[in-house]
């Protein structure tokens, strides 16, 4: 019966979040969250929300994804040795600490699988671990389509095709509580004593001793990227379509090694090879495509727009170029603001969206209308979010490549 093993399994669960780990990572994600704060209030002039709610709604994403990815990982009988959990644990985490680009699992798994297979050492099983690689790069994947643009900051950026360019930056991290299957030493007790199905594990290779343990273990799940050359969500929806298309085929690659040697080294060099080739894609899609937020020839270019502003109110939209205000050609932030001086109880504006053209209205008989929420893009302007610092090409590409985001 699998009900004691679902119970054994909620209640380890319950015990991963006072683990020493993933304090560590939620600590991480606080840290993530306060650079998240500093950088709205430098844009906006103001946090849209507070940090708590910020961290709070990382955790919860991060807690079930890590109770789906602890249900995956142990019912499909996935097993790593500790010190080989350890150690690529280890490994992610310097990389993530250098680059600032997240846990770099693929890298770490690939290097501790060809650790194995010409050291010998770890004792464990490289299809095992390029599985476990797998399944988190899907739950990343899946966080990244339905959380990646919550929260995306706007920015203005330069551009190798336009400068200077509005632009939403993502930058998420989910601290993602773990419990995982690893070999039982000699006399310890382990989950071997609960009856599973016959088809468990899934991987062979990883089941040699036939009794198991639960450890506790937490990750870093972690989306930065730009949209410039499309929506944040639109985005967002393609980085993750393309991190779960790696995701399958590194699962494939691990189901292949578990029934070929040869194919372990297969999995172990492809597996950060294909991430690699995966992420730099992406990134060239930003370099070589076209900005749509640039300056209007006429008007001012919607960036972003405040909720439960006047022109939420109205149905203004990111994108959307403000033609006129009241009857008056607008071409400058000080031209509106001009216009909307004296408070006006009754406002209408003309804008041009894809190419068609609109009037909407907003009244406030009470207060007045000083200020419709709206952020714009810039004619000019010397600040500039970077990627990358002031390097001499200084290329958006070389911007995200380099992970490091900062205004200059």
């Amino acid at each position: 019966m699998m009900l004691p093993f679902v119970k054994l399994l909620f209640t380890a669960f319950a015990y991963s979040i006072t683990n020493f780990l993933y304090i560590t990572a939620v600590l991480m994600a606080f840290v993530n969250v306060k650079r998240n704060a500093g950088l709205e209030e430098e844009w906006l002039g103001f946090s849209r929300d507070s940090t708590k709610n910020m961290l709070l709604s990382s955790m919860l994403g991060g807690m079930l994804a890590g109770l789906g990815l602890s249900f995956l990982i142990t019912g499909l009988g996935i097993v790593v040795d500790m010190n080989a959990l350890m150690l690529i644990w280890g490994l992610a985490m310097l990389f993530m600490l250098a680059t600032n680009r997240g846990m770099g699992f693929a890298y770490a798994a690939g290097i501790v699988s060809l650790s194995n297979l010409i050291l010998g050492w770890p004792d464990t099983d490289p299809a095992s671990i390029t599985a476990l690689t797998g399944i988190l790069y899907l739950a990343e994947s899946l966080l990244t389509m339905t959380d990646g643009s919550s929260g995306a900051l706007p920015v203005v950026v330069r551009h190798k095709r336009y400068s200077p360019a509005g632009a939403y930056v993502s930058n998420k991290l989910w601290p993602v509580p773990l419990v995982m299957l690893v070999p039982s030493l000699p006399g310890q007790a382990g989950s071997g004593g609960i009856s599973m199905p016959e088809w468990w594990p899934l991987l062979s290779g990883g089941s040699t001793t036939g009794a198991f343990g639960l450890v506790y273990m937490a990750a870093l799940l972690f989306y930065q990227d730009m949209a410039v050359t499309a929506p944040a969500k639109q985005r967002t929806r393609d980085a993750g379509f393309f991190l779960c298309a790696y995701s399958l085929v590194v699962l494939i690659l691990a189901v292949a090694a578990d029934a070929l040697y040869v194919m372990k080294y297969a999995a172990a060099l492809l597996t950060p090879v294909l991430y690699w080739l995966v992420t730099f894609l992406l990134r060239r899609g930003i370099e070589l495509g076209t900005p749509i937020y640039t300056p209007p020839w006429r008007g001012l270019r919607v960036l972003a727009v405040y909720p439960e502003s006047p022109g939420s109110s109205m149905g203004i939209r990111p994108g959307d170029i403000l033609l006129n205000l009241n009857g008056k050609a607008i071409n400058s932030e000080e031209m509106l603001k001009t216009e909307l001086n004296g408070s006006p109880t009754y406002i209408w504006i003309d804008i041009s969206r894809n190419g068609s053209k609109m009037t909407l209205d907003h009244r406030d008989y009470r207060n007045g209308i000083a200020d419709i929420g709206l952020v714009f893009v810039p004619r000019k302007t010397g600040h500039y979010y970077s990627f990358g610092g002031n390097d001499k090409k200084n290329t958006l590409f070389r911007k995200l490549l380099s992970g490091r985001g900062k205004s200059i």
